[in-house]
């Protein structure tokens, strides 16, 4: 047994291929920008940015790719005033 799943390890991919790659702090930022803006939540224009083809395209997303999610902005924030302090 211990045989067989050493073996099915080597045809999986490394740590680096798993996953959605990282986002930019560009569109992150855009995020927050538009959240302010349009006075809603991040939660709000995350939704908007995954329903809606022409704020992906705004925010710089593709056609493929899902917006970062609230808490990813929300950390975001929070590094911004850690490094503006």
């Amino acid at each position: 047994m211990e045989y067989a799943y050493q073996k099915a390890c080597w045809l999986l991919p490394s740590k680096r291929e798993i996953g959605q790659a990282l986002y930019t702090s560009t569109i992150v930022l855009k995020m927050l920008l538009l959240s302010s803006l349009w006075s809603v939540s991040e939660r709000m224009v995350e939704t908007l940015a995954n329903d809606g083809f022409s704020i992906g395209l705004l925010l710089g997303l593709g056609a493929d790719e899902n917006a970062p999610e609230r808490s990813t902005s929300t950390l975001f924030k929070a590094w911004l005033v850690e490094k503006r302090a």
